[in-house]
C-alpha cells in the first residue's frame, strides 16, 4: 500500500480495546518500550479479527526503526514488567499482555481510585464542547463531522486548558 501522508479509514486502522488504550496512555512506560507495544498493537489488533501475532527481536528492530540493542534492553523491561510475555510455542517470540492488571508499572486506570471518573467527565466535557454525541455501535461518523471535529481541535490547540487529576495543564 502506497503511503501518502493523508491516512483514511479505507486504507486500513487497528482496532483496539479503549480499556486497554486508555492504561496504555496513562501507564510509566519508557519511550522504546511503548514504541514496541504500538508495533506489537499495529500487528495485533491490526490484521482484522482473531488475528495474534509474536514478533521477534530483530521484527521489532525493523518494524520500530530501534537498533537491535535497544529493543532487547526494552524487551527485557517489558518482560520483567509483565507487560509483555514470551511466546509459549517460541521462546524467540513476544506478544502483549492485555490483562494490564498484571502489569507491574504504575497505570492511573488500575491505580488512581478517581481515573475511571476524570475520564469518563472529559469525554463528556469534550463532546458537549464539540456538538456532537458519541456514535451508535457500528455507525461510522459523517465527513462533514470529522472534518468540523478537526477544525475545532486545531483552534483549541493554541490556548487549551485540560483538567487532568483535578490539576490544570496548560497547552501552548
Amino acid at each position: 500500500m502506497k503511503r501518502t501522508g493523508h491516512p483514511k479509514r479505507e486504507d486500513g486502522y487497528t482496532m483496539i480495546f479503549n480499556e486497554l488504550l486508555e492504561a496504555l496512555m496513562c501507564a510509566d512506560i519508557p519511550k522504546r518500550a511503548r514504541r514496541l507495544i504500538d508495533v506489537q498493537m499495529r500487528f495485533s489488533f491490526g490484521c482484522g479479527p482473531k488475528t495474534f501475532t509474536s514478533l521477534t527481536k530483530s521484527e521489532y528492530a525493523t518494524l520500530a526503526n530501534l537498533d537491535w540493542s535497544d529493543v532487547h534492553r526494552a524487551l527485557q523491561w517489558l518482560l520483567e514488567k509483565k507487560i509483555f510475555e514470551q511466546d509459549k510455542r517460541d521462546m524467540k517470540r513476544y506478544r502483549l499482555n492485555k490483562y494490564y492488571r498484571d502489569w507491574m508499572v504504575q497505570v492511573g486506570l488500575r491505580d488512581l481510585p478517581d481515573y475511571k471518573n476524570h475520564l469518563s467527565r472529559m469525554v463528556k466535557k469534550h463532546l458537549r464542547l464539540s456538538g456532537e454525541t458519541p456514535e451508535q455501535p457500528g455507525e461510522t461518523p459523517d465527513a462533514h463531522l470529522v472534518k468540523r471535529q478537526t477544525a475545532i481541535w486545531q483552534n483549541a490547540r493554541r490556548n487549551a486548558v485540560i483538567l487532568l487529576c483535578n490539576r490544570a495543564v496548560a497547552i501552548s
